[in-house]
């Protein structure tokens, strides 16, 4: 989902330059929250805000939800297997390159494949199991479900 300028409604005005370009949630003005300031160096999301341009977003909180996630930097391209309680927050720190490492330095941020789990423990065992796959047991999971290699991004923000 992009929102962009003064498209956003539920926002308050604050003082910090940088500003993602995509929005990892549902936006709800929260009333009783209060003013971030640029001392607090928000960067991504942080205590349930984030800066987009000059103005505060809060996001509302949302329960964890475990899931192992396939990243590739296109088609048939490199992929990347990880695990996250917060998938939509997670893909968008790969696609800001927020934290850097291998994704960030083989550009890998498209989302093609993810699977929930009930459980922490079920979601790594997951993840630990994929990452031992060879790389055509992966693309043909990936296949499977998403045969046309489709950003999922949208899909998972809702």
């Amino acid at each position: 989902m992009f929102i962009g300028g003064s498209l956003l409604p539920h926002a308050t005005e604050a003082k910090h330059s940088g500003a993602p370009s995509v929005i990892p949630a549902i936006l709800r003005r929260e009333s009783t929250a209060p003013l971030l300031d640029a001392r607090w160096k928000i960067a991504g999301m942080t205590n349930g805000a984030f800066f987009l341009g000059r103005l505060v977003v809060y996001v509302p909180a949302v329960e964890k939800q475990f899931a192992v996630y396939i990243l590739a930097s296109k088609r048939d391209g490199t992929l990347y297997v990880g695990v996250t309680s917060a998938l939509a927050k997670r893909v968008w720190e790969h696609k800001q390159k927020v934290r850097g490492g291998f994704t960030a330095q083989y550009g890998v941020d498209r989302l093609v494949y993810y699977e929930v789990h009930g459980s922490a423990e079920a979601a790594i065992e997951r993840e630990k199991r994929l990452k031992e796959w060879n790389r055509l047991w992966k693309i043909r999971l990936i296949e499977r479900r998403n045969p046309r290699w489709r950003n999922l991004y949208d899909e998972v923000c809702g």
